[in-house]
């Protein structure tokens, strides 16, 4: 019906935007202005073609994924007060679903520790900045990947969570996991930014001008 599509078409574009998101900061947060700007200083890596072609596959890669997910039946279930209330798509979607969005949170993790690990690895030997400044490098390098792995892994052992409940169809189990379901995406998203506005004093600079201005 017209109402399925419509509410799988809705977790569709969470599934997508959560996997974007991911990829993102991979691209353009460790790769982009981490890893190959201290691995390889002399090199022009993100010309304007890599960064369209990233920039349409940070886009379409998800889509592709996902697209599953648009057809299939959607299932309800009657909550306490008597109203059936979406939950999902049919199970075999949502299995993979799940599956493939903690797959991508592992990925993620594997590819970015060993790129802040090389980064740190370059700086100190070419000791390309003074001690005090190496050291602020590396200690908000390393911040940064633990705070970000931790929430990856936590997105992922929800994902995990959610899909041991729908094989063994633990109803307690499951509730929990979707009533947790916000909390490392929202960690997922404000912990970046908040992390470089404690760190850097540029950023707050900056910040605060546009607050004293408005």
């Amino acid at each position: 019906s017209s109402s399925d599509i419509i509410f799988n078409m809705l977790v569709f574009g969470s599934h997508c935007f959560s996997f974007c998101h991911t990829i993102g900061k991979v691209r353009a947060l460790i790769i982009g202005t981490r890893f190959t700007a201290i691995c390889y200083p002399l090199k022009i890596f993100w010309t304007r073609c890599r960064v369209r072609m990233a920039t349409c596959l940070m886009f379409l890669i998800p889509v592709l994924l996902y697209s599953f997910m648009i057809p299939p039946k959607a299932i309800y279930r009657r909550n306490e007060a008597g109203y059936n209330v979406y939950i999902g798509v049919e199970e075999w979607a949502q299995e993979l679903s799940k599956l493939i969005s903690a797959s991508t949170y592992l990925i993620f993790i594997g590819v970015s520790i060993p790129m802040c690990v090389a980064s740190i690895f370059k700086l100190r030997k070419a000791q390309l900045f003074n001690e005090n400044a190496l050291v602020k490098q590396e200690r908000a390098m390393l911040i940064y990947t633990i705070l970000i792995t931790l929430v990856h892994l936590l997105k992922s052992a929800q994902q995990i969570l959610w899909f041991i409940t729908m094989k063994t169809n633990n109803i307690p189990l499951f509730n929990i996991a979707t009533s947790v379901y916000f909390l490392p995406n929202t960690l997922n998203t404000f912990v970046p930014p908040l992390f470089l506005l404690i760190t850097s004093k540029i950023v707050r600079a900056e910040v605060s001008l546009v607050v004293i201005t408005k």
